[in-house]
């Protein structure tokens, strides 16, 4: 089992003295329930709850994951120190392999929806030293990095609600760049997964310019081809 290696790296950077508190069982019955959450808002009460255990061993538990690469969190946006530690802030939290959620994850629709956000952090979190989501009312925004605000969609026909979080984040935020992250299109602010994750944090204005320049390079080959 894929987690139960995972969860032998975990022990690797469990401090020794903490050596006789390790359950392995418990560390993969958590490992298992965090992955299928993957990108939900992670409760430390809510998780005392289904599994008993206190909010210091969870986020002891938690930290372990994220130490042995096997989770990444992602804190709430805020440019106030006091605002991204306010414990009603809740992480978010994602996973570093992909294959995670395939194993874990029953439901093949919210699983794809799970894989195409999952990715797109896993490329973000190789160009950015710093990810964060943002949340207010019932706006939301995936991932903030740098100056762009991202939302994750595994479709081409958008929900009102992915431009919607966009657009208030914006009001909010001047000067930062919005980007949807589709299934296939890449245009007018828009940019599908594929070219994403070639491309990654590229300034947002640039990604349909360079899709219509490869388009017309191509179509200028096909022209130039000599006929058969």
């Amino acid at each position: 089992m894929i987690i139960s290696l995972f969860i032998d790296n975990i022990k690797f950077v469990v401090p020794k003295q903490r050596s006789e508190t390790r359950n392995a069982k418990q560390l993969i019955e958590l490992a298992r329930y965090l992955v299928s959450a993957v990108g939900s808002k992670i409760s430390l009460n809510k998780l005392s709850n289904v599994f008993g255990l206190s909010n210091d061993t969870l986020a002891l538990y938690v930290g372990y994951m994220v130490d042995a690469y096997l989770l990444f969190e992602v804190p709430h946006f805020s440019y106030s120190v006091k605002t991204r530690h306010d414990v009603t802030k809740l992480p978010k939290l994602y996973v570093l392999d992909n294959g995670l959620i395939n194993i874990v994850s029953i439901k093949y629709s919210k699983s794809r929806g799970q894989m195409f956000e999952n990715t797109a952090l896993i490329k973000l979190s190789e160009q950015s030293d710093e990810v964060s989501y943002w949340s207010e009312l019932k706006s939301e925004v995936d991932f903030i990095a740098g100056k762009t605000a991202i939302n994750v969609t595994a479709t081409d026909e958008i929900p009102e609600r992915e431009i919607k979080g966009l657009n208030d984040f914006r009001k909010k935020h001047r000067g930062v760049h919005p980007l949807l992250i589709t299934e296939s299109t890449t245009k007018d602010g828009r940019v599908s997964l594929a070219d994403f994750l070639r491309t990654g944090l590229d300034a947002p204005e640039n990604h349909a310019s360079r899709t219509r320049r490869n388009n017309q390079v191509r179509a200028r080959g096909k022209a130039a081809a000599p006929a058969n």
